[in-house]
Parts: C-alpha cells; sequence; structure tokens
C-alpha cells in the first residue's frame, strides 16, 4: 500500500488505520494482510504516530516493509514509535530518514531494533545524528533471539548510528543509509569499530554521502571495509572531504572488492596521487555500472589512471561522471574518447566543466558516433563547445533517438550554434530536460525555441536563464504558447 506524497496529514491517518483493521472486545486483526506500506512524505507528526502504531500487532506477521520518511515526526514521534516497532517482528525494511530524528529520537528507535532479526534494511539518512555525542543502551538478555547462555549486551552510540554489537545479531542486514548526518571522522571511528565488531558480511550497499568524514574518518572505513566490504555492490561516500589520503587508504580495501558494482567518489578533494590509487584499484573491479568522480582536482595523471583502471568494466558500465576534474581537455580527450568507444552499455555521461574545446570535443563526438549504447543522459555543459563544437555534437545526437537530459549550458553556443543543434533535437523524441543557460542567446533564438519546445512531446525543463533572449521589440512573446508544457528555470 503506497500512500506516498498524497497530502494525507494528520487527519487522514485515523481514516487510514480504520479502513486497514477491524476489531471488537476480543481484540483487532487486519483485514487484508499488508506486506508493505510506505506513507513517506504526508506531514505526519508526533501526534500521530500512536494512531499509526494501532496496526502493528494485527500486522505483525505480515508487515516487512515500512517507510516513514519525509515526515515531521521528530524525537517524540519516534520514541511513540519505538515502544510498539518490536511488535513487527518479520520486518525487514525501515526507513525513517528526513525525520528530524536528531540523536534523541535515533536513540529511541534503535532500541527495539535489535529485537528485529530479520531486518535487513535500515535507512536514516538525513537525521542529523551528530558525531561527537555518544548515547549508550543496554539491551540484554536476547534470549529469544539467540541461543540462551549467549552474552547479549549491545552497545549502540549515536555517534554517526555507530553501534557495536557483541553477539554480532544483525549479521544478515544488508543495506544502510547513513547519508547528510554530520558523522565526522570521531563518529566514522567509532561506526567503523561497530562494523567490524558485528562482522556483518551480508552488507551489500553502504551510503554515507555528505558526513565530512575527512581522511581520518576514511582510513577507519577503510580498515572496516577490508573486513566485511567482500560481498558490497554500492558505496556512496560523496562530499566527504576524505582528500587523497583518505582515497590512498580506501583504494586498499577496494582491490578485494570484486563484486562492487556502484562507486559515487564525487565531491571530495581528491587529487592526482589520490586518482592515481584509486585508478590502481578499479583495474581489479569487472561490474561497476555507476562511477563517479566528478568534482574532483584529479587532473591529467588521476584522470588517465582511472580511465585505464575502468577497461575491466567498459563492458558492463551504464552510467560515467568525469566531471569538473580539471585535467588537460584536449589532451586528455584522447584515452577518454579511447574508452568510450570500447564501452557498450553506457547510458549517462557526465563532462561537465571539462575544458575539452573543439579540439578535445571533436575527439569525443568522434568516439560517441561509433558506440554501440543509447544515452540517456549526456551533460557537457562549460565545456567550450562555441558554435563549432555545436555542429559536431549535432551530428552525434541525431543517433541518441532516446536521450532525455542534455546539458549544454554556459558554452557560449550564440544564435548560429543554437541553430545548428535544434535540427538534431528534434530528432530526440524522448528530451524531458534541455540545459541551455549561459549560451549568449538572443532574440533571434526565441522563434527557434518555440517552434522546438511546441513540437517536443515530452519536454517538461528547459533552463534559459543568464542569456540576452528578453531583449528586442517581440520580448518573450512567442514562448507564451510554450508555458502549458514547461516548466522555465529563467530569470526573466
Amino acid at each position: 500500500l503506497s500512500l506516498r506524497e498524497s497530502k494525507m496529514a494528520s487527519s487522514g491517518v485515523p481514516l487510514l488505520i480504520d479502513s486497514l483493521i477491524d476489531s471488537n472486545e476480543q481484540g483487532s486483526w487486519i483485514r487484508s494482510p499488508i506486506e508493505e506500506l510506505d506513507i513517506a512524505g504526508n506531514m505526519i507528526w508526533a501526534n500521530d504516530i500512536g494512531c499509526l502504531t494501532n496496526l502493528f500487532k494485527p500486522a505483525s506477521d505480515s508487515l516487512v516493509k515500512l517507510v516513514l520518511s519525509s515526515n515531521p515526526i521528530g524525537a517524540d514521534g519516534l520514541k511513540t514509535l519505538s515502544q510498539s516497532l518490536s511488535n513487527l517482528r518479520n520486518l525487514e525494511d525501515l526507513d525513517i530518514s528526513s525525520t528530524y530524528a536528531g540523536e534523541r529520537g535515533t536513540t529511541y528507535v534503535l532500541e527495539p531494533l535489535a529485537f528485529l532479526e530479520n531486518l535487513k534494511t535500515l535507512k536514516l539518512k538525513d537525521n542529523t545524528i551528530p558525531g561527537e555525542t555518544s548515547v549508550m543502551l543496554d539491551i540484554s538478555p536476547l534470549d529469544r533471539i539467540v541461543s540462551p547462555g549467549v552474552a547479549c549486551g549491545v552497545n549502540w552510540v549515536s555517534c554517526g548510528l555507530a553501534f557495536v554489537i557483541e553477539t554480532g545479531l544483525w549479521r544478515s542486514i544488508s543495506t544502510l543509509d547513513l547519508g547528510q548526518n554530520p558523522m565526522c571522522a570521531q563518529g566514522m571511528h567509532i561506526f567503523s569499530k561497530g562494523l567490524i565488531a558485528c562482522n556483518i558480511v551480508t552488507l551489500t550497499d553502504l551510503s554515507l554521502s555528505n558526513n565530512k568524514i575527512n581522511a581520518d574518518g576514511a582510513t577507519h572505513l577503510a580498515e572496516a571495509l577490508s573486513r566485511v566490504g567482500h560481498g558490497m555492490l554500492r558505496l556512496s561516500l560523496a562530499k566527504n572531504m576524505i582528500s587523497s589520503e583518505g582515497m590512498i587508504a580506501l583504494a586498499k580495501p577496494l582491490h578485494n572488492m570484486s563484486k562492487l558494482e556502484h562507486l559515487l567518489l564525487t565531491e571530495n578533494g581528491i587529487t592526482e596521487t589520490g586518482g592515481m590509487a584509486l585508478g590502481n584499484s578499479l583495474i581489479h573491479l569487472f561490474n561497476l555500472t555507476s562511477f563517479s568522480i566528478g568534482r574532483n582536482p584529479i587532473k591529467n595523471e588521476g584522470t588517465t589512471s582511472i580511465i585505464i583502471g575502468l577497461q575491466n568494466s567498459f563492458d558492463s558500465l551504464e552510467a560515467l561522471d568525469v566531471s569538473i576534474c580539471h585535467f588537460d581537455g584536449p589532451n586528455l580527450s584522447v584515452p577518454i574518447s579511447a574508452g568510450l568507444a570500447r564501452m557498450k552499455s553506457l547510458k549517462e555521461l557526465n563532462m561537465e566543466g571539462d575544458a575539452l574545446n573543439l579540439q578535445g570535443l571533436s575527439h569525443i563526438t568522434s568516439a560517441l558516433t561509433i558506440t554501440k549504447f543509447n544515452l540517456v543522459t549526456l551533460n557537457l555543459g562549460g565545456v567550450q563547445m562555441y558554435a563549432d563544437g555545436a555542429k559536431l555534437l549535432s551530428g552525434v545526437l541525431i543517433q541518441f533517438r532516446y536521450l532525455k537530459d542534455l546539458g549544454i549550458g554556459y558554452n557560449k553556443l550564440g544564435d548560429h550554434g543554437l541553430k545548428m543543434i535544434l535540427p538534431a533535437l528534434h530528432e530526440c523524441a524522448s528530451i524531458s530536460y534541455l540545459g541551455l543557460q549561459h549560451n549568449n542567446l538572443g532574440p533571434t533564438s526565441i522563434f527557434l525555441l518555440a517552434d522546438f519546445i511546441l513540437k517536443s512531446a515530452n519536454l517538461v525543463q528547459v533552463l534559459l536563464y543568464g542569456n540576452n533572449i528578453h531583449y528586442g521589440p517581440n520580448g518573450l512573446t512567442p514562448l507564451a504558447s510554450c508555458r502549458h508544457k514547461v516548466t522555465w528555470d529563467t530569470d526573466v
């Protein structure tokens, strides 16, 4: 049952419960077994949780997934939730991301989770769990979960949801999403200790993005991954300021994470030396489908090492982000384009902010022309394309008929460049997003844009800010008829 973003609010919770359960003097029961309940994004408050928990006991056998994310439940609401959560003995997936949990709310909800022996996925993203404060809970005994006689002390440390479970409880958990919590290096240290102590070898998906763990935290995480990361499929570490020092430490366990499919390292201050260490580890990965090193100044040697390291994943790679990597565009475009020519499954390519200029763009477009994959997303914003580059790109776009997102902003295309590229865009029937910001477009481009937009059945967003299209006697009048289909992002 999914009621995600259905504007249910407080008044809808009692109605929902009444529609799901029947009761009499002898108890309550659920009318039809529910396996999944998703009520994310509904403005459900702390006062509503007591009513919601009336569902838990009658649904204890059937409910395996509960999603409460993006509701202002807060610590008090999570306290109420925690008092009934242990009734859901078959629960496998719990998402309380963005619920304003904080340290106190997180502490409340963690205690009953120790009783949920089937739990595999826990999402606590964006809950402001601090890295400086610790709270210890001791749950003992847990004879109903583990064999009698086993020491069952459980220590939950809220430093970034670090946990140390001495009994090895939760060895079956597979997914942890702790992104956007200010864990910092201290929290990551304790969290890593917990991963090692728990010996969670079943962990397949770990998201720690935007936690400011820096190089020290990355070093602690590397130690944990060397113990429990062998079967991991997805690792997200974007925006953590890990630097090259941290990347060098993380590169070591990556050698043995041969099953890894998704690796996100965007915006971490990784320089050439870190990029080279990463490249030496990537060569051991054969199943990557998504890789991002964007917004890291890895420059020439780092980029070259990474492209060479990715060669064993060329057949499987579906998404590649090498945006704003500060490399020499004309020269580095040669090995990059050679790699692109060998890829078979690529769907998303992001080279935003890479100063390719006309020479580098020529290499990239030549490689894209001979590929056999179908791009869905292409971002070439700020690559110094100009009008001549638009002509090169137009020859490539014709073959990507399933292209949905195209970013070519900040390229100084001018009216002539837009005129060169629009005929090819008419062939991209699936396009839904078009970035044309800061391209020196003048009033003459308005008529071309209006014609293109009205003929594009799936187009929903166009970025036009930073252009001069509003000047002249006609202003934006030709675009008026497009407003019913397009959400404008414009400073006009």
